[in-house]
């Protein structure tokens, strides 16, 4: 794996852990990219899914790694709000609704109509920040190498669950910067592909 890595032109990361492994590697830091989920919008998130989800309020929970105390909090914002907990992809006893089996059009859509979301998963950070979503994140220690970098970036390390309050993200104030790493990233994409 050393030697082929070593052999490669040009590499690019998403999160400093991977930065530092590369580095071990081939002695070089490499170009830290923004993940490629948020340098496309190749899904549809214009299809109907009436059937697919009957709820006109809910909230998202993408993840497993929940404290007993994270749970409750979700419940109970869930029901002072009548919102119901849909659970996607991961099965979650508490949850109102798991749903298990679903494609990326109807994951996206998903994300993009619920209330609120709660994760504990790199994706769900993407998507919810993508997509100007408010989320919470239960830090699973599993992921925290993967997103540590991201939420530093964008000074995003206070929407913990065990924090939580109705406090909105104004995402005006990431737009520039946002819009600026996209373009770099693209750009020394594209640059290396050539």
């Amino acid at each position: 794996i050393k030697n082929n890595i070593k052999k490669l032109e040009k590499i690019s990361v998403r999160d400093n852990n991977t930065n530092i492994f590369i580095e071990k590697i081939t002695g070089k830091k490499k170009k830290l990219v923004c993940d490629p989920t948020l340098l496309v919008d190749i899904f549809s998130s214009k299809e109907k899914l009436s059937n697919f989800i009957n709820e006109k309020k809910y909230i998202i929970v993408y993840g497993r790694y929940f404290s007993k105390n994270e749970i409750n909090k979700i419940k109970d914002f869930s029901n002072k709000n009548n919102l119901t907990i849909i659970s996607l992809s991961y099965y979650n006893l508490w949850a109102d609704k798991n749903i298990l089996s679903i494609n990326p059009n109807e994951f996206i859509y998903l994300i993009q109509k619920a209330e609120l979301i709660f994760t504990s998963m790199f994706h769900g950070v993407i998507l919810s920040f993508k997509y100007k979503k408010n989320f919470w994140l239960s830090k699973d220690p599993y992921r925290e190498n993967k997103l540590s970098y991201f939420l530093n970036k964008f000074r995003l390390f206070s929407r913990s669950i065990e924090s939580f309050s109705k406090q909105e993200i104004d995402y005006t104030i990431y737009e520039s910067e946002l819009k600026n790493w996209i373009e770099e990233s693209r750009e020394f994409i594209i640059n290396s592909i050539k």
